[in-house]
């Protein structure tokens, strides 16, 4: 028996998939709405590289907030300690 070939998904528009990207439509408040808009204006770039940004920005935040809780006690007791993410100095007080 003969194969067929094989047809690409379609969007609901009867445009094909690419794995390029995606469709994501989301509601949000119209503070954000200018806020996104402001950011990607002032940094020539479109909305979805301004939401790539702040995801990176928010992994960012993460792996900092996570390198600081593993700094021990003892660490934190001998005062001034470079935070091992960004190399700031973390202060005990």
């Amino acid at each position: 028996m003969e194969k067929k070939p094989r047809k690409r998904g379609l969007t609901i528009w009867g445009t094909p998939k690419t794995p390029r990207t995606v469709n994501f439509a989301t509601k949000t408040t119209p503070e954000f709405d200018e806020t996104i808009r402001d950011h990607a204006k002032k940094g020539k770039c479109m909305i979805t590289e301004m939401l790539d940004k702040y995801q990176t920005a928010y992994m960012e935040k993460l792996e900092h907030e996570k390198a600081e809780k593993k700094l021990t006690k003892e660490l934190r007791e001998k005062g001034n300690v470079k935070c091992p993410y960004c190399s700031q100095m973390i202060y005990s007080g």
